[in-house]
């Protein structure tokens, strides 16, 4: 964004008025996108820090049963494999 603002500027011929249009530009909108661009990677940051996982609060645990006593296995199953059962 800052090097297509300066490319603009310096398509300006008359000095007086791309000097003019320079500070304008650089005092007011450049320090707008400066603080955008911080305000974004903080919101990043604290977007990162809430989805990070605590291994410590979940605990997994598996098991092996006969499918004919598991009433949800039409979600694991693929509809061929269930045809052939």
């Amino acid at each position: 964004m800052e090097k297509l603002i300066r490319d603009k500027i310096n398509k300006i011929q008359d000095h007086d008025e791309r000097r003019l249009l320079r500070d304008i530009l650089l005092g007011i909108f450049m320090e707008g996108v400066k603080y955008n661009q911080e305000r974004c990677q903080q919101l990043e940051e604290a977007v990162f820090q809430e989805l990070s996982v605590d291994q410590t609060q979940y605990a997994i645990y598996t098991t092996v049963c006969n499918s004919n006593d598991y009433k949800y296995k039409w979600i694991f199953i693929s509809y061929g494999a269930r045809r052939r059962m």
